[in-house]
């Protein structure tokens, strides 16, 4: 899941703003706050002990939840009739 969650936000970062005027889409703006904290939990569970890892795994289920609710959001964003775009891809 953590590996999964990092393409994501890696994946994410290509939805920057064209211009300053643009609102930054809200992944975007999710991979620019997180992506660091993700890589640091990343080498915390391939370095850490045992005790390390445990106490990284709630942080762990809280990215398994986001990318559930992220593919929920693409569920509906395709079934509500605003057509395909490029996140059905991780479905």
């Amino acid at each position: 899941m953590l590996s999964e969650y990092h393409k994501l936000l890696i994946q994410w970062r290509s939805n920057a703003p064209e211009s300053a005027d643009e609102i930054p889409d809200k992944h975007f703006v999710e991979s620019i706050n997180t992506l660091d904290y993700c890589e640091y939990i990343f080498d915390s569970f391939l370095n850490g002990n045992k005790d390390e890892r445990l106490h990284m795994k709630r942080e762990v289920e809280c990215f398994e939840q986001r990318i559930y609710a992220y593919r929920r959001e693409c569920i509906t964003c395709v079934a509500g009739g605003k057509g395909k775009d490029k996140r059905t891809a991780v479905l």
